[in-house]
């Protein structure tokens, strides 16, 4: 074999690997150039973007010579990188970044005088009482006197045991005699458990309150007893005026005890003319503005939203801010700080390892997440105006909350916070349509109110809504929904409800389809008949 025949032998092995390198190559080409599309269509970040645009321009633009370089300092930049997540933690003297001057609007607008904040009585009770749990004798005795009228001498070691919550008692009528109420303001997201723990307290003193209040009345201390079913609607009116969606719901749900036992009092009870006038003030104090209540919570909701994600920056002492080394070191010690319950099994204790992955998830969220946590707050602002047009008296209830599609789907910050909102959309759309039903339960408690004043001069119930006119004005048979209340005679007594939001007469029934909504009788699901002294 000549020189020539080797020579013409050896220039497809030459050429294979060459082939293969630009094969890998277009195909790189082609990946970064989807990716980028991908990226434009759906608003990447402005960072990815720019990261794919340098690859791509260094793979086509950049002339072969100069390559080596581009890639040698691609390689400077991650070892870096890697150096710097193995580096030790120097977070001393930095804290995670609160919105301290929105706070600090929010307290300034909701601040009253210590004398007349009853949030610094309750917090007295609640330093030695933060646990209350009643060392009743019998739970089941205790449910009971909290759903009807009774007398010591049926039950008498509930009513000695009654006898030793007369200090707590005494306080929160204190409590009670104030119109204001701020405590304050839980502006980490991670904290609430703070407000629930209070709130499951509220509810156990209202229950002793009514406890209480249902042996006055059974025992002819009128006066006494409607003072503390009033003490549970002032409780409940304090709970209302903090800016949290979990405190407007407590409230409404003790509102509705101190409602039912009032209307149980109203239409059972042996009560005379001016005592029934007593009890119509008394729900006359209930107050329910949706839009009112609804601007409220989403004020202290928005400022949790931002302070949560303010854990992936830092500030300290003298006002810098920077991104977060730890961002999940943060979290996990303000979640054992507050005593926040983890997965069961689930170790919060920061490792070194857990640390060099925190590091990690800090590189990948500076591409995504805005430079500085003002940039954050207008994001949180933008997505909120969706949520505040709720507090409108226009707003369209009938409109869809927020979707996630793929028409709506955007790879940046922005589709994140709107993804977390539109879950808040829902929920607060079903909260919409609990007002109503609240309303019409209040409204309704003082149609009975009507109906008892009737039933005082004539001796008997009305035959039809028409005849207790006469005793109210026409506004005080109409429903939240604007349609009159149903009312219709029975041979116990007489049935009271709303037709509900669909305006159909269905008998005053509201499971598996109807949406009539009881007012007297109770709802079954709320009142079983049992035997008080089948114990």
């Amino acid at each position: 074999m000549n020189e020539q025949e080797q020579q013409n032998q050896e220039i497809p092995k030459k050429k294979k690997p060459h082939i293969i390198i630009r094969i890998i190559r277009w195909i790189w080409i082609a990946l970064l150039s989807l990716l980028l599309a991908v990226g434009l269509f759906f608003q990447a970040p402005w960072k990815v973007l720019t990261l794919f645009l340098i690859f791509l321009l260094a793979a086509t633009a950049l002339p072969r010579p100069y390559r080596k370089w581009f890639w040698a300092g691609v390689g400077c930049v991650i070892l870096a990188l890697i150096i710097w997540v193995f580096l030790p933690d120097s977070s001393e003297g930095w804290r995670p970044y609160t919105f301290d001057e929105e706070l600090a609007a929010l307290e300034a607008a909701r601040a009253v005088p210590d004398e007349q904040n009853a949030a610094l009585i309750y917090n007295r009770l609640l330093s030695t009482d933060e646990s209350f749990e009643p060392n009743i004798p019998d739970p089941k005795i205790y449910w009971k006197a909290r759903k009807k009228m009774w007398m010591s001498k049926d039950y008498p070691y509930l009513a000695e045991w009654l006898k030793q919550q007369q200090k707590t008692i005494e306080v929160l009528k204190q409590a009670c005699q104030k119109n204001k109420c701020t405590f304050p303001i839980e502006a980490d997201i991670l904290g609430i458990s703070n407000s629930m723990e209070r709130l499951s307290v509220f509810r156990k003193w209202a229950y002793l309150l009514i406890c209480a209040a249902n042996n006055d009345i059974a025992e002819d201390r009128f006066n006494e007893g409607l003072y503390k079913y009033s003490c549970v609607i002032k409780m409940a009116d304090h709970i209302h005026q903090e800016p949290e969606l979990i405190s407007l719901l407590t409230g409404k749900a003790i509102n509705s005890l101190a409602i039912s036992q009032l209307k149980k009092v109203v239409v059972t009870g042996k009560i005379s003319a001016e005592q029934v006038e007593m009890i119509d003030a008394a729900l006359s104090g209930i107050k329910y503005d949706w839009y009112s209540d609804f601007r409220r919570c989403l004020e202290g909701e928005k400022l949790m939203m931002k302070n949560f994600w303010g854990v992936f920056y830092e500030v300290n002492e003298r006002g810098k801010v920077r991104r977060s080394r730890n961002p999940v070191k943060h979290m996990f010690s303000r979640m054992q700080k507050q005593g926040i319950p983890i997965y069961e099994n689930f170790d919060t204790t920061f490792t070194y390892w857990r640390g060099r992955i925190d590091r990690l998830n800090a590189i990948q969220a500076w591409f995504w997440i805005p430079a500085d946590p003002q940039q954050v707050s207008k994001v949180i602002d933008k997505s909120y105006e969706r949520l505040y047009a709720m507090a409108e008296p226009d707003y369209d209830w009938s409109k869809q909350s927020w979707q996630f599609t793929w028409k709506t789907a955007k790879l940046n910050f922005s589709t994140m916070i709107n993804m977390l909102t539109a879950i808040l959309d829902g929920a607060y759309h079903k909260i919409s349509d609990l007002y109503p039903r609240e309303i019409s339960n209040l409204k309704g408690a003082r149609v009975v109110v009507v109906l008892r004043r009737y039933k005082n001069k004539y001796g008997r119930w009305p035959d039809r809504l028409d005849d207790v006119k006469e005793f109210a004005k026409d506004e005080t048979f109409i429903d939240a929904y604007n349609n009159p209340f149903v009312y219709k005679l029975t041979d116990d007594g007489f049935m009271l409800y709303s037709k509900g939001k669909n305006n159909i007469d269905e008998n005053g029934q509201y499971k598996d389809g109807p949406d009539d909504w009881p007012i007297w009788p109770p709802k079954k699901s709320m009142e079983k008949k049992e035997d008080p002294n089948d114990v």
